[in-house]
């Protein structure tokens, strides 16, 4: 899923504080604390039930609100931290660090 869709990275964080925080959470909360990542909107929080990060439990307001849950946060934990290593890995690796700041000697 990273792969396909790395500005998702964001929401998953948020879902992750959810869980930790409430256990059971809506889409709505997620939201909140996507927004604090700069995320304005996405579509919803189905598609992290198909991935399998999110086990949907509930719907309320008459169809218009799920509830969720997250059956293996610490899974999702060291995912997104296995995710944030190799990301910065290949930046790392492709930084080119300009010719005046290093002093070469023979």
């Amino acid at each position: 899923m990273a792969r396909d869709h790395q500005n998702w990275i964001h929401i998953v964080e948020g879902t992750l504080e959810c869980a930790k925080e409430y256990g059971e959470f809506a889409g709505s909360w997620v939201l909140d604390k996507a927004r604090k990542r700069g995320i304005k909107w996405f579509p919803g929080l189905r598609i992290f039930v198909r991935y399998g990060i999110l086990k949907h439990e509930e719907t309320t307001r008459s169809g218009r609100r799920a509830y969720y849950t997250m059956p293996d946060p610490q899974g999702v934990e060291n995912a997104l931290q296995e995710f944030r290593n190799i990301k910065w890995n290949r930046i790392s690796s492709t930084l080119i660090i300009p010719k005046s700041t290093y002093k070469v000697t023979t």
